[in-house]
């Protein structure tokens, strides 16, 4: 019970995002890539055992300023 049942969608782009697979993770759905960022978030304040001030601050929705010129082979 509360555990959450993310979509088979999410769960591949999670494995994508892990293994660098940049072009599995850039052709996901919008809705995909929320369901991820909500429960990585989730993940990372629970093992730290205390609430991220600055989460609500980040825009998860733009890209992060120089994305373009990161490698991503």
């Amino acid at each position: 019970p509360g555990a959450a049942h993310p979509a088979p969608a999410t769960i591949d782009l999670m494995f994508a995002l892990s293994s660098g697979d940049w072009r599995i993770a850039d052709a996901t759905e919008a809705g995909v890539r929320r369901e991820c960022s909500g429960l990585v978030a989730a993940h990372l304040q629970w093992h730290l055992e205390r609430a991220l001030r600055s989460l609500p601050l980040v825009d998860r929705g733009a890209p992060a300023p120089g994305a373009d010129s990161v490698n991503r082979e």
